[in-house]
C-alpha cells in the first residue's frame, strides 16, 4: 500500500484580505494529490463522518484524510470505469462498476462494496445486460437518501414503456434495498425526490407515500437538489422557495459572464448541511462558431439570504474548477483541478 503526504498549498495568513462578503473566509487550502475525473455522477465523496474523502487514481480507489494524507485502499483493473459510488457506512464504500470475469475475461455488471481498511470486497449485486423484456432484472445505484443512508434498487421490467416529461422508457418494478439489512432504519423513515406528472414529489424510500412539492418551472424535468430542511429546491438555473413558490434565476446574481463565452451553467449543485449556502460548478461555453472551442469552469457558494454570490477560484489562485462537494460539516470543500487533475480541499471559518 503506497501513502500519499499532502502539500498544505495556502495557509491561513495568506488569506486575510480574502474575506467573502457571504460570511466566512478561506484559511488553507491543501492539495490532496492525482485524482481521476471519474464517475462522472460526481469523482469525489466525503465519508458521513466527515473524516476521510474517496475518489479514483492511477486505477485504485483512493481515500485522503482531512489533512490530504491518502492512500491505495483498492485496485480496479485497467480500462474499468466506475458509474457510481457512495460511502455505505464511514469504512466501506460501495461501488457500481463492471467486472472481467475469471474464467474468460468477459464483462459483467456489479455493485461491489469495498472494506477501506483491509481492502476485502464483497459484489452484492451483479448482471450482464438490460433489456425491456418481461422479467429482466438489473440493478441501480447506489444512491443515497435525503437522510443520507445508502442503498441501491433492483429492478424488474415488466414490458410495458411509460412515458416521461422528455422520454419514453421501459416500466420497471423498483425494490430498494439496503447494504446492511440487520442496521438499516426504517424505509418508510427515508426519502428521495423525483419528478412525477404533476411536478417534484417527496417519496419514502418503501414509496408507501408521498407528497406533492413544486411545479418544474421548465416542464422539461432537469435533475433538483432540495435543502436539508426541505424549504428550497434546485433545478436548472433556478431555485425556489416551496413555501411560496418565489424564485431566484442564479444567474441573475453571477454578474458578467467570463470573456469569450456566450452562455453559462450549473453543476454539481448542492446545499450546504449547516447554512443557508449553495455550492455549484459554474460551466460556460465557448463564444465561437462551434461553441465549444472555450470553456470555463469554476466553483462558488451562493447565499440565498444574503444573494451573495461568489467564485472560489479567484480566492484560492486555482483556475479551472470543478465537481465540488461539502463535507458533512459545511466549512470543508473538496474539488478537482481540471488543469492537472489533482483533488483539493478548502478549509474555511466564519468571520
Amino acid at each position: 500500500m503506497r501513502l500519499f503526504v499532502a502539500t498544505i498549498l495556502l495557509v491561513a495568513g495568506l488569506f486575510n484580505s480574502l474575506s467573502l462578503a457571504a460570511g466566512y473566509k478561506v484559511t488553507k487550502v491543501i492539495e490532496v494529490g492525482p485524482a481521476a475525473w471519474v464517475p462522472f455522477t460526481g469523482p469525489l465523496k466525503w465519508s458521513p463522518d466527515g473524516t476521510k474523502l474517496a475518489y479514483f487514481a492511477n486505477n485504485f480507489l483512493m481515500i485522503s484524510d482531512t489533512l490530504g494524507n491518502s492512500r491505495e485502499t483498492w485496485k480496479i483493473d485497467i480500462g474499468i470505469t466506475p458509474r457510481r459510488f457512495e460511502w455505505a457506512s464511514n469504512d466501506k464504500v460501495a461501488i457500481n462498476l463492471p467486472r472481467r470475469r475469471a474464467s474468460d475475461s468477459a464483462l459483467y455488471k456489479t455493485i461491489t462494496v469495498v472494506d477501506i481498511n483491509t481492502g476485502q470486497e464483497t459484489i452484492v449485486a451483479e448482471w450482464q445486460t438490460v433489456s425491456n423484456a418481461a422479467g429482466n432484472t438489473y440493478f441501480e445505484g447506489p444512491f443515497l437518501t435525503l437522510e443520507g443512508n445508502a442503498y441501491y434498487v433492483f429492478k424488474t421490467m415488466t414490458g410495458r414503456s411509460r412515458m416521461l416529461p422528455r422520454a419514453t422508457v421501459g416500466e420497471t418494478i423498483d425494490e430498494p434495498r439496503w447494504f446492511f439489512p440487520d442496521k438499516a432504519p426504517a424505509m418508510q423513515d427515508n426519502h428521495f425526490i423525483c419528478w412525477g406528472t404533476g411536478g417534484l414529489d417527496l417519496i419514502t424510500l418503501d414509496q408507501s407515500d408521498s407528497i406533492w412539492l413544486a411545479e418544474d418551472p421548465y416542464r422539461q424535468a432537469f435533475e433538483a437538489v432540495i435543502s436539508p430542511d426541505r424549504s428550497y429546491f434546485f433545478t436548472h438555473a433556478i431555485l425556489t422557495r416551496l413555501s411560496d413558490s418565489v424564485q431566484i434565476t442564479l444567474q441573475d446574481y453571477a454578474g458578467d459572464r467570463p470573456a469569450g463565452t456566450f452562455g453559462c451553467g450549473f453543476l454539481f449543485v448542492s446545499f450546504n448541511p449547516r447554512a443557508t449556502e449553495m455550492l455549484f460548478n459554474q460551466t460556460c461555453d465557448g463564444d465561437y462558431p462551434s461553441g465549444g472551442e472555450f470553456v470555463v469552469d469554476r466553483i462558488g457558494t451562493f447565499d440565498y439570504t444574503t444573494n451573495e454570490f461568489t467564485i472560489l477560484d479567484t480566492l484560492i489562485g486555482i483556475e479551472s474548477c470543478s465537481a465540488p462537494v461539502y463535507a458533512p460539516d459545511g466549512r470543508k470543500i473538496a474539488f478537482l483541478d481540471n488543469d492537472d487533475y489533482k483533488a483539493y480541499i478548502i478549509y474555511r471559518k466564519e468571520k
